[in-house]
């Protein structure tokens, strides 16, 4: 459990994830809430009764891009995110009637987004499934490894409250190196 949070310190994939997050939560957001000058839950749900999902998964999928979008952007448990919405770009890729053309069409003259954009939605989720959430997110400052090896910093600092500065010196000496040790033993 602990290697699906995990993530680097990489600020390329913060960017992935940043922008997937914006365009997710944002089409999620037309649908769900109809901000952005989308048309709501209702047309989305009629529309995707069309294509035959059931009623229930209709509210799954204006979630998924909704909180998803959010949870994109703040970094948290991105990779379950990511497989979900990478699951539903999938079922769009599939099942959705959208425009046969590769390229988007930008005068908007027969509707539909192409399969350039589910594509490129699909492969930005599917490098955050592998790669993890990156910089500026809440996975890293909660569940990566260099959070963890700040650990003796915390001893060190309930050492000094324990009055036991010696042991605080030696705690943070063993995590220093040999500048910050000659420091510490001329203190």
């Amino acid at each position: 459990m602990s290697r699906l949070l995990q993530t680097s310190d990489d600020k390329s994939f913060a960017m992935v994830r940043l922008l997937l997050g914006f365009v997710v939560f944002v089409r999620g957001a037309q649908g769900l809430l109809g901000w952005f000058g989308g048309s709501g839950i209702h047309d989305l749900s009629s529309f995707l009764r069309f294509v035959s999902l059931p009623e229930p998964l209709v509210l799954v999928v204006a979630l998924v891009g909704f909180f998803g979008g959010i949870g994109l952007i703040a970094g948290l448990f991105t990779r379950v995110v990511a497989v979900s919405v990478a699951a539903e770009t999938a079922f769009m890729l599939v099942l959705w009637p959208i425009n046969p053309h590769l390229f988007m069409d930008w005068a908007i003259t027969e509707g539909g987004a192409s399969v350039e954009f589910y594509l490129l939605v699909l492969a930005l989720a599917i490098v955050l499934v592998v790669k993890g959430a990156g910089a500026l997110s809440l996975d890293r400052l909660l569940f990566s490894r260099t959070v963890g090896a700040n650990a003796p910093w915390i001893a060190a600092s309930s050492s000094c409250a324990n009055g036991s500065l010696s042991k605080a010196r030696a705690a943070r000496a063993r995590m220093d190196g040999p500048l910050e040790r000659r420091h510490l033993t001329n203190a």
